[in-house]
């Protein structure tokens, strides 16, 4: 489960950098090879974008991956799709309340969940992240976080880090700045395939 940030605090230019960062990502060899050694030899995938702890919109539903083909068809379909929410807070707790109910019925047999979510900023509206975070990870979800660091440590990442990623190999990771996102969600994603099951990825760089 793919969130993206739509808040009042992204500019255009920033949710551009953000969608090109993950259907380029898809896209990536070293990302295919990553899937196709799996053992189901491909990974279910949706994206949404969202804000507040009742903003969401479901941009790409639920795609399996497999070939080439068919990250390339996902990452059209997220590049030409629009954005639809430009506005409203913040809301960690809200996103992994919205996501975890995704899973179940979704058409796909996982091994594994993972909600990756990307936010770059406190918790300001809806439920605090651990209630969510905790009824997530009791029902075998990991929960990924991933922001852009533009302006020093403010403390950002130590809070996402006690309060919101949580489960089976959970791990937070920074970007610097937008124009490093795209290379930062391929190591994202090879570190978050990899993880579930066939130990350390690969040299990320």
């Amino acid at each position: 489960m793919l969130l993206v940030d739509s808040s009042g605090s992204i500019d255009d230019e920033e949710f551009v950098l953000q969608w090109l960062g993950y259907a380029r990502a898809l896209t990536t060899p070293r990302v295919l090879k990553a899937i196709r050694s799996g053992r189901h030899k491909s990974i279910a995938v949706i994206f949404s974008e969202r804000s507040g702890p009742e903003i969401h919109n479901r941009v790409v539903g639920w795609r399996r991956i497999a070939t080439e083909q068919d990250a390339r068809r996902f990452a059209t379909h997220l590049v030409k799709a629009l954005r639809l929410i430009f506005c409203g807070g913040t809301s960690p707790g809200g996103a992994i309340s919205f996501a975890t109910v995704l899973f179940d019925g979704n058409g796909f047999e996982g091994s594994r969940w993972v909600i990756d979510i990307f936010c770059d900023g406190w918790n300001n509206q809806g439920p605090w992240p651990e209630t969510p975070r905790d009824i997530a990870v009791a029902s075998g979800i990991t929960i990924n976080w991933l922001a852009i660091v533009d302006y020093g440590d403010d403390g950002l990442e130590e809070n996402f880090r006690t309060s919101v990623i949580g489960g089976i190999g959970a791990f937070a990771m920074e970007a610097e700045g937008f124009k490093d996102f795209a290379q930062a969600v391929v190591k994202k994603l090879i570190r978050e395939i990899y993880i579930s099951g066939h130990g350390a990825p690969p040299d990320p760089a």
